[in-house]
């Protein structure tokens, strides 16, 4: 991404937030903007679309070998008998949360996320994947 004379980053629309409804779209955007964040409300895709024409494209932060570590989540999600189009919900899920956990900056590396794999685990996938037992997967 290239700075502006400004010093901001520039919109480069790299992520996306669909939404179900217009209402959701807007209250998104308002608090996505309220902390300073870049976001324009955009029409996805036909084919992303969910009954909504509203989406919010975002800027996302970087961070090198995320690529990687959601390859290796999907691989061993995949052996772990899950089916590989639910094993990469899962894995983009456990790789966006562990991200937020990290509470990242330009100089957070990969690691920092992969240290909140487990966290995100034990917290999430029971109620994810609907097939738990307590605190124990089935």
């Amino acid at each position: 991404m290239e700075a502006t004379k400004k010093n901001k980053v520039k919109f480069a629309g790299d992520g996306i937030i669909i939404f179900h409804d217009v209402a959701g779209a807007m209250k998104g955007e308002r608090a996505l903007r309220a902390p300073g964040y870049d976001v324009k409300l955009v029409a996805p895709l036909p084919e992303l679309r969910t009954g909504c024409d509203l989406a919010l494209e975002i800027n996302l932060e970087p961070i090198g070998g995320t690529g990687d570590t959601i390859t290796g989540l999907v691989s061993g999600l995949v052996y772990a008998g899950l089916e590989p189009k639910d094993a990469a919900i899962y894995a983009c899920r456990t790789n966006r949360m562990a991200g937020l956990l990290a509470q990242p900056t330009p100089a957070t590396k990969v690691k920092e996320i992969i240290d909140q794999f487990s966290t995100v685990a034990t917290q999430n996938y029971c109620s994810w994947s609907g097939v738990c037992e307590g605190n124990t997967l089935k």
